[in-house]
């Protein structure tokens, strides 16, 4: 796996936490959408079962987001103990705003006040000096 991979991951998992939890908000809206409708004659549970099934699959959805959470804060800690070990200043703060903070090049040039042409030379630089020092970090 390269450093640009293995960093990835980070906003991969931060995607599909994102994505999960839009899927609880929009069960969360339809569950209070849900009605009842009554009538004389005897019928199924329909409604009730359609919002017992919901709440099932929401805290499914929640527990999942949570795992995820935890995987992100492990992952994180993992790349900032191996960012932290790059020697420039500047290479660390590219890896943390793209990586971390999940900014683009363009945003981390603006807010380092360099140039853009400058900010993807000094993370290219900054990537290799990652992979170097992840492969050593995975072989401990």
């Amino acid at each position: 796996m390269t450093a640009k991979e293995y960093l990835y991951q980070l906003k991969d998992i931060d995607d599909l936490i994102n994505s999960n939890q839009e899927e609880v908000d929009r069960l969360r809206a339809l569950a209070t959408n849900i009605s009842v409708t009554y009538s004389d004659e005897p019928h199924g549970s329909g409604t009730s079962d359609k919002v017992g099934n919901t709440v099932v699959k929401i805290a499914d959805l929640e527990n999942e987001i949570n795992d995820l959470i935890d995987e992100l804060i492990d992952l994180k800690r993992e790349s900032i103990s191996i960012i932290k070990q790059i020697k420039g200043i500047r290479e660390r703060t590219i890896l943390i705003k793209r990586y971390i903070n999940n900014k683009t090049l363009e945003q981390s040039a603006v807010e380092m006040g360099i140039s853009y042409t400058w900010t993807k030379q000094l993370h290219g630089i900054a990537l290799l000096e990652f992979d170097k020092l992840m492969k050593v970090s995975v072989r401990k």
